[in-house]
Parts: structure tokens; C-alpha cells; sequence
């Protein structure tokens, strides 16, 4: 994957320890990072599931720990988009 890795790769002075992600959470930002390349969109909560082997309720949960460290966000619609913290955005 091209782009920093960790969120405090991103913003390191401005980025606080407890917004370090989690490994598991690292690995849904690669793999979402990989899928918006080819798909020009984020996966939905149910590709998350199937591609994780995980109930779409707990790929919900893991989305909702990245909304809070800034790495997705909701757009007007309700559906997940990148935030300003995901790999590659820079705002």
C-alpha cells in the first residue's frame, strides 16, 4: 500500500497515543484503502463482513472506532467515506 501506514504517520504532533489503531483496525483501513482503489468507493458494511468472516454488526463497530480517530466519516446520505485521516486524503 502506497501512503502512510499509521494515523500518526499522517499528523505525528498533532495525533494523541489513544488514536493509534488497533492492528485489527489497521487491516479493515488496508484492505478499504485497497478496495476505494479499485472501486473508487469504500466497501459496504456486508463486504466488510464477508471479506472479514465477521457479522456485518461487528464490522459496524469496528467503522464506528474509525469514525471517532477520524479515518471514516459518514457523508450527508449516511454512508461511510474516507475522513481526513485515511490513508492518501489530505485535507
Amino acid at each position: 500500500m502506497n501512503g502512510p501506514r499509521h494515523v500518526s504517520d499522517i499528523l505525528p504532533d498533532v495525533v494523541e497515543p489513544i488514536l493509534e489503531l488497533t492492528p485489527r483496525q489497521q487491516d479493515y483501513v488496508d484492505y478499504m484503502a485497497r478496495f476505494f482503489d479499485e472501486n473508487d468507493q469504500l466497501p459496504t458494511l456486508q463486504v466488510l463482513a464477508q471479506h472479514f468472516v465477521c457479522y456485518p454488526n461487528t464490522a459496524w463497530c469496528h467503522m464506528q472506532a474509525l469514525e471517532r480517530k477520524c479515518v471514516v466519516e459518514k457523508n450527508v446520505l449516511g454512508k461511510w467515506k474516507r475522513g481526513p485521516l485515511f490513508p492518501g486524503v489530505m485535507r
